[in-house]
């Protein structure tokens, strides 16, 4: 079944892929899924219900899976560099207040550690009450917009890069 999930993974052509062996959660449906014989992949695309820079590219993978199995003519359409990474983070606030994101850090952009994500500030006084650090070296797969937070909201989901896999 890995292969099977693998290979799907690779032809849907994100450039990051994230890969996790965990035992199966049999509550969830793709855990039964796959324990009935059912290659299942969980994807991500867009968010916070608004239509963004993604869904181009979101379409175009779910034609590559289609492609893949063989349900469409033609070969997918990979990026120029595909990797997958054993570790992702999702790095959340200690504080609530309002988000600030810093402008350079946006989907896909490599991050270091230590690097600034951006600021929760107090709505009030305006006060900088937490300075969001990235944990790890890696890339922004997804980011919060400028937006009222609360403390354990999340601020972004990074790839780590020092845990690479498998690269094309």
């Amino acid at each position: 079944m890995n292969k099977k999930i693998r290979d799907l993974a690779m032809a849907f052509g994100s450039s990051i892929i994230w890969w996790r062996e965990e035992t199966l959660n049999p509550v969830m449906i793709s855990s039964q899924a796959n324990l009935n014989g059912i290659a299942t992949l969980v994807v991500e695309c867009g968010g916070m219900g608004i239509v963004d820079e993604t869904i181009d590219q979101g379409a175009v993978c779910v034609h590559n899976v289609m492609k893949g199995l063989n349900m469409l003519d033609g070969a997918p359409q990979l990026p120029e560099r595909q990797i997958m990474v054993s570790n992702y983070v999702v790095y959340r606030s200690l504080s609530g207040g309002f988000y600030l994101g810093e402008p350079s850090v946006k989907l896909g952009v490599q991050v270091k550690k230590g690097q600034m994500l951006g600021r929760v500030v107090d709505p009030i006084t305006s006060e900088v009450v937490e300075e969001c650090l990235s944990p790890v070296n890696g890339v922004i797969v997804s980011r919060r917009v400028r937006l009222p937070i609360n403390p354990g909201g999340y601020i972004a989901h990074i790839a780590d890069t020092d845990t690479i896999i498998w690269e094309r």
